[in-house]
């Protein structure tokens, strides 16, 4: 016969088993609604941003974006949300960020988007805090970051030239895009995510060494599965040698000066104006 501590302890074991089915289930329950209205919500967009009259619209409808810029590569991962809460705060609607290379590929062929490198998480976190993104995949980001986000092993080989058609450059930002944009496509905004719009390079009018080159990095975003609008970002001085056909041109500045704006205007008349660095 068995003691009064038996049963109760089987009982015990029965209940730990039954708990855990439960949550189980509740998780399989939960991953699939969210799989369902992620789907529903991707279903009913129809159409992302656009830029083809003097306004933003999204879906159709006027919008206006009011964006600032938080780095997932410079906050420790584990106040990411508490930023992001902070920035919507403030009543911005839109996060940019750029993709530092060096740190996603700092030895050639070896790549990392893991811990704080984890590009969809923080992704993901911006869309479950109603965050738009505007992501700045560079290659070259500038950001006051070592070569411009550039890796240095590029420097190896000795007839490098950087941020142009060179074939030993090319080379290798097309194998760093194809491992970057297989995380990035997912969550564009056709596809239910965050992201209405990416940046193509950064700053380019300022360097400008091979007209081939803002061609060659757009259709590398393209080829791979970018379909969302495209922008450039030059300051006043650079801006009618660092845009790209079929590319928003945006502009820099230090300080606010009405002059640059109205310098955009010239260039690229009739369309929405947009800053994207102060």
């Amino acid at each position: 016969m068995e003691s009064l501590s038996m049963v109760r302890l089987r009982l015990t074991l029965k209940q730990r088993y039954f708990l855990l089915l439960c949550f189980a289930v509740g998780a399989i329950i939960a991953y699939q609604f969210t799989r369902n209205r992620l789907e529903v919500e991707r279903m009913s967009r129809v159409e992302g941003l656009r830029a083809n009259s003097s306004q933003f619209t999204l879906e159709r409808k006027p919008f206006h974006i009011l964006g600032g810029s938080i780095h997932y590569f410079r906050v420790p991962r584990a106040y990411w949300e508490d930023r992001l809460l902070k920035m919507k705060a403030c009543g911005l609607n839109t996060l940019t960020t750029y993709v530092p290379w060096n740190l996603h590929e700092p030895e050639r062929g070896v790549f990392n988007f893991e811990d704080q490198l984890d590009l969809e998480a923080y992704l993901r976190l911006a869309a479950s805090l109603g965050l738009w993104v505007i992501l700045r995949p560079g290659p070259y980001i500038c950001a006051e970051w070592d070569l411009g986000g550039l890796p240095s092993w590029l420097l190896r080989d000795q007839n490098m030239k950087l941020r142009t058609t060179y074939p030993g450059f090319t080379a290798a930002v097309n194998s760093f895009f194809n491992q970057l944009m297989k995380k990035v496509v997912p969550h564009q905004y056709s596809k239910g995510g965050p992201i209405i719009a990416v940046q193509v390079e950064n700053e380019y009018g300022s360097f400008a060494k091979d007209e081939d080159y803002m061609p060659f990095i757009k259709e590398a975003l393209l080829s791979r599965g970018i379909t969302e609008l495209l922008l450039t970002s030059d300051n006043r001085e650079g801006l009618k040698r660092g845009g790209v056909k079929g590319a928003l041109e945006t502009i820099n500045f230090q300080k606010l000066n009405p002059n640059d704006i109205k310098c955009l205007d010239g260039i690229q008349p009739n369309k929405p104006k947009l800053v994207m660095g102060v």
